[in-house]
């Protein structure tokens, strides 16, 4: 693997530059509240790839499908909640009244972009697509703002659902939950992934016969 910035907290302090700083500082002052959309979202990217078994060293954004499994399954992974940052923290860190920003419900609760064109080759497209095999929706389903926590992995549920079931740019969390795509504990997502990789692996046995 090719490694594009080297770890070196020593360089920080060069000239007595930033002082005491390690890069653990800056990924604590970037990444580290979960509940916020974008980091939610990655966060789930990883939490799916430990949860599957997939080996991973890092992320890439610019990557048409976010894991790609042994057997070369595409794996697109979505995340949502009740609770988004913004609801609870003004810009300036002190908290909003939750009040005014009451639960919402399944059907207003939806997980967006599943078609885009290709990320490096783009410009060859005229419309989106959906550019993986499998999807998997995850829901922190916490409706206590005080106690909602990403790293709680008894307040996720998932959803598992094959390209070929998705036809629009976005799905409702209700509709996920009609038509029996979960919700799954973090056990039974590893065990219907397996499900899926081998039914996959005798449908393509069929169509080599």
């Amino acid at each position: 693997m090719r490694h594009i910035n080297k770890i070196d907290d020593s360089l920080l302090i060069q000239d007595g530059a930033i002082e005491g700083s390690t890069l653990g500082d800056f990924l604590i002052w970037a990444y580290s509240d979960l509940c916020d959309d974008v980091i939610k979202g990655i966060f789930a990217e990883w939490m799916v790839a430990k949860l599957l078994g997939i080996s991973t060293t890092r992320r890439y954004e610019w990557s048409n499908s976010d894991l790609f499994s042994t057997r070369g399954t595409k794996i697109e992974v979505k995340a949502s909640s009740y609770w988004q940052s913004w609801k609870a923290i003004n810009p300036d860190g002190t908290a909003k009244d939750l009040d005014k920003y009451p639960i919402q419900p399944d059907s207003k609760i939806r997980f967006a972009g599943l078609m885009a064109k290709d990320t490096i080759e783009h410009h060859k497209e005229t419309r989106g697509r959906l550019k993986s095999d499998l999807y998997i929706f995850c829901f922190q389903n916490e409706r206590d703002y005080d106690i909602w926590n990403a790293m709680n992995l008894s307040q996720w549920e998932f959803y598992l659902t094959p390209a070929k079931d998705l036809t629009t740019k976005s799905v409702s969390l209700q509709w996920l939950k009609a038509h029996n795509y979960g919700p799954l504990i973090p056990s039974q997502l590893a065990q219907q992934f397996n499900n899926y990789e081998n039914s996959k692996y005798i449908d393509n046995l069929r169509e080599q016969k």
